[in-house]
Order: C-alpha cells, then structure tokens, then sequence
C-alpha cells in the first residue's frame, strides 16, 4: 500500500468502550469479559493519550510491520516509525483485538485476560529469551506504572472479574468458543457434499 496522511480521529473513552466489546463480539462472539476490556481500555488510554492523540483509527499505535498496509509516519521516542492506519474505527478496534488475542501471541492474551494491568504489562513486554513478543520497548517499571494509572480511570468495569482464576476460566470460554466456530465452519463446508 502507500504513505497516507496522518489525521487526527479523536475518540472518547465511551465511544472506545462501546466499540472493544463489538470488536470482541464480532471476533469471538462472545461478550468480552470485563476484566479484558478494562486492561484493553487501559492500553488504548496509556497509547492514545485517552484516544485524543489517536491517528487514523490505530488504536494501540501499531507498527506497520509489512509494505502491503496503508500506514501514516510517526515520531516515536525520536524514531520515525510506520503506523498502520485503518479507514474506520471499526476496523481499528478489530485489528486492535485481534492483534492482542492472536494464538502466536498467548503471553499478551493472557495478560489482558487476566483482568491485572501489572500481569497484563508483564506479559507485553515479552521475553527475547523466550522468543515473545514484546509489544513495547519502554521499561516495564514506567510502563506498569502508567498502565495501572490509566487503568484505574475505569472503575466501572471492576464487577470484581479480575484475578488469575477468572482470567482462567476467560481463556477457556474463548478457546472453545474458537473451537465451537472452526467446528460450524467445518460443518457448513461440508453441507453441499452429498455422498
């Protein structure tokens, strides 16, 4: 794809909040546990400054990380780097959960599962040694420091889920929630086969 101006799209915590929980029904079809949408909510206010330094419907500031995508140019830390840029932000909200619940990336999974932004920042910070990903480069200290203070802006979203045994029971509710989706797939496919 090609460079694309970078312009402004502002969006309040409401309007984000609103928009992870569709962007989860739409991936899982499931209602998104609260606790993930508090840690998912936290990461888009600690990147996007509250979404009012959001650009071009790139919710976490994702990098761009091939040439086939449209992206805007970016100061980061003084790097100039590329950001993907979505045309909507449905469309950024997706790319933003699936980027976050994607099976090559299980550790950050399970960080924003477990509903505990210091777990969740643990687990995107990644471990070279380990071969994870890390989702950013700051260090994990100042990192969990911020993210725990944006977090506590949404208190409403506690309903006390948060904790390793709900994060548990969350992955599993979407793996087979996964399984329950590849399976129906599976059974469609073969519907028009007669034998």
């Amino acid at each position: 794809m090609a460079l694309v101006p970078t312009v402004r799209t502002p969006l309040s915590a409401a309007d984000a909040e609103r928009e992870l929980k569709a962007a989860w029904r739409r991936r899982f079809d499931s209602r998104m546990p609260s606790g993930a949408l508090r840690n998912a909510l936290a990461l888009w206010d600690l990147e996007t400054d509250q979404g009012r330094s959001m650009h071009n419907h790139n919710w976490g500031n994702m990098i761009a990380t091939t040439e086939n995508v449209p992206f805007w140019l970016g100061d980061d830390s003084g790097n100039l780097r590329r950001f993907r840029a979505f045309d909507t932000r449905q469309a950024g909200a997706d790319a933003f959960i699936s980027l976050l619940t994607r099976p090559s990336r299980a550790h950050w999974r399970r960080g924003l599962l477990s509903g505990d932004p210091k777990e969740f920042a643990h687990e995107l910070k990644g471990d070279p040694e380990k071969n994870l990903a890390a989702y950013y480069e700051a260090p994990e200290a100042v990192y969990t420091r911020t993210l725990v203070r944006r977090w506590k802006r949404y208190p409403h979203l506690d309903g006390g889920t948060h904790g390793a045994a709900y994060g548990a029971l969350a992955l599993a509710a979407v793996a087979a929630g996964a399984a329950y989706y590849f399976h129906r797939r599976s059974r469609r496919g073969r519907r028009g086969v007669r034998r």
